[in-house]
């Protein structure tokens, strides 16, 4: 399995637009080797998140100061990226999230408090807008889709708090649910592939910062925390493997991605490794194949 960070490169002063490369790795068993960085790819203006598609076809960014969002077709083979085109949402969208089904896309518009819900085209892998945009307290600045697609988390960065919204099954809308408490700039989201647990990095830009770790409620999905822990210093994303059994952290404060065991039935991490990732890495997404 790859897995792959993208380092945020700052444009020159004739650039128009920031470009992210992507720094390689590959996963055996419970280390990760380092492989190489890859071709610088065009995104639009200060890239902040990446999404693959459930079927691993389609890849999109998210562009903060250009306020769209990137799309790419992927090479099956090569992993290659195709530019496919843009599509507006709202003012600093930060993160995006797909439901299981890869009908529905969600993107977190952090500077303008909102959430917009966009259906995918099975075919083309083009956007289009399901409603308007969900308004949210406390600036959504992180998404997960749980793994049966009826929720949707949200990490609330002015608040401190994790939020659960429920997704219509044939609209693709979203319903506001309970929050929690998190932490201190809660930054990311990831949920294990069974919808057991939860783990939101809080970054804690004026400190060290800590995972969350969270046990969700069988029927409801409602979170409840169980403890934090350190996970390199400033960690601003996580992800999990398919199989649920490893999370991968990235820190922008140490430049590294910290490496953790799951117990499956604890959600305890256990300390796997620690691996240098590149200037601030800001995002981390792991496919069964390819990482971007």
């Amino acid at each position: 399995m790859i897995v792959a960070i993208p380092d945020l490169l700052r444009p020159a002063p004739s650039e128009d637009v920031y470009r992210s490369r992507f720094r390689l790795f590959c996963q055996d068993h419970t280390r990760l080797a380092y492989l190489h960085f890859g071709l610088p790819t065009p995104a639009g203006e200060d890239p902040r998140a990446v999404a693959v598609d459930p079927s691993g076809r389609f890849v999109y960014v998210a562009n903060r100061v250009s306020g769209d969002l990137s799309l790419y077709a992927v090479d099956a083979a090569s992993g290659a990226l195709e530019p496919r085109g843009t599509h507006p949402v709202g003012v600093g969208p930060t993160s995006i999230a797909i439901e299981r089904t890869g009908r529905f896309l969600y993107v977190a518009n952090r500077d303008a408090g909102t959430i917009s819900a966009l259906r995918i085209d099975v075919g083309s892998g083009q956007l289009t807008a399901v409603a308007a945009d969900v308004v949210v307290a406390g600036q959504p600045r992180a998404l997960e889709a749980h793994p049966d697609g009826s929720l949707l988390f949200a990490t609330l960065e002015a608040t401190g708090q994790l939020a659960v919204f429920r997704i219509n099954s044939k609209s693709g809308q979203l319903m506001s649910g309970p929050v929690t408490s998190s932490g201190t700039l809660p930054s990311s989201v990831a949920v294990d592939p069974l919808g057991r647990f939860a783990f939101v990095t809080n970054l804690q830009p004026q400190g060290v910062g800590d995972l969350a770790r969270f046990a969700l409620d069988p029927v409801t999905g409602v979170p409840t925390l169980l403890g934090t822990q350190l996970a390199g210093v400033n960690p601003i994303d996580a992800a999990l493997d398919p199989s649920g059994r490893f999370l991968y952290v990235a820190s922008q404060g140490s430049d590294d991605v910290s490496v953790f065991a799951v117990d499956p039935l604890s959600g305890d991490l256990d300390p796997v490794e620690i691996v240098p990732a590149g200037v601030s890495p800001d995002s981390i997404v792991v496919s069964g194949r390819f990482g971007f």
